[in-house]
């Protein structure tokens, strides 16, 4: 199966639906959806940028966090959207596992809408023409336990548990708090 438009539009459409406050934030996304077709699946300049972000929580209310050896600073992962997947949710799921080896982690029924979809931008690079673009992550939520980690940490792959506080994007940072307490 692979990753639709109408899957990414029924997220950030759901996601809307939560967040209604959003919607001018992502109207370029949702114009750009609507409006931006290919003949073929590969992309072009005018594309946006997507990708997913994978919010793993234990059961101390610990968040995930990989350390990023270029630009020296433990952040959430993130990974550009997997075209071979199901479902937005689906590429998340398969990059956290792909990458780290983490195989017991699960999403809530009722949290299966991302989190956040945050927008940031990717400077241009003018070496290679490329203009500044948009980037759309979409985050999810993700469960398992503390003892999951040691399996995951290899030379390459540096993590770690952290508490929710020392997330750097605050309105992530809210979501998460929000979304462990309402579950835990």
């Amino acid at each position: 199966m692979t990753l639709s438009r109408a899957s990414i539009k029924a997220d950030l459409n759901e996601y809307l639906e939560q967040h209604p406050g959003e919607r001018a934030v992502l109207r370029n996304l949702l114009d750009q959806l609507d409006q931006h077709f290919h003949e073929t699946d590969t992309a072009c300049a005018d594309c946006p940028v997507i990708l997913t972000g994978t919010v793993v929580v234990n059961e101390l209310r610990a968040i995930l966090q990989f350390f990023n050896p270029y630009t020296h600073v433990w952040a959430i992962r993130e990974e550009f959207a997997d075209p071979d997947s199901e479902s937005m949710i689906h590429s998340a799921h398969r990059a956290l596992v792909s990458s780290t080896g983490i195989e017991g982690i699960w999403v809530q029924q009722d949290l299966r809408c991302p989190l956040l979809i945050d927008v940031s931008y990717i400077p241009a690079d003018l070496r290679r023409c490329q203009p500044q673009r948009i980037c759309y992550t979409y985050h999810y939520l993700f469960r398992t336990l503390a003892a999951q980690l040691p399996e995951c940490t290899t030379p390459l792959l540096a993590a770690k548990w952290t508490p929710i506080a020392e997330v750097r994007n605050s309105q992530l940072r809210q979501r998460v708090a929000e979304a462990t307490m309402s579950h835990h």
